[in-house]
């Protein structure tokens, strides 16, 4: 897993926003320099420090390979 880009945190007094880019890459050989196709996932979430949290929200460039799952 690649972060090509460390994430970005903004706000105050217990309420925060995280933003980010994560680059997935699946390799096909353990050994061997030969590496699948890759997958750009954004993610966009509020932290609160205390109480009930929000979903947060992510989108993945190659779903078919790298699918997000959602949870209740």
């Amino acid at each position: 897993m690649d972060f090509t880009q460390p994430y970005v945190v903004s706000g105050q007094g217990g309420r925060y926003q995280i933003q980010g880019k994560v680059v997935l890459q699946a390799c096909v050989a353990r050994k061997l320099p030969v590496c699948g196709p890759s997958s750009t996932v954004t993610f966009d979430d509020v932290v609160n420090a205390m109480g009930p949290q929000t979903g947060a929200t992510a989108h993945s460039s190659n779903s078919t390979v790298f699918p997000i799952f959602t949870t209740p």
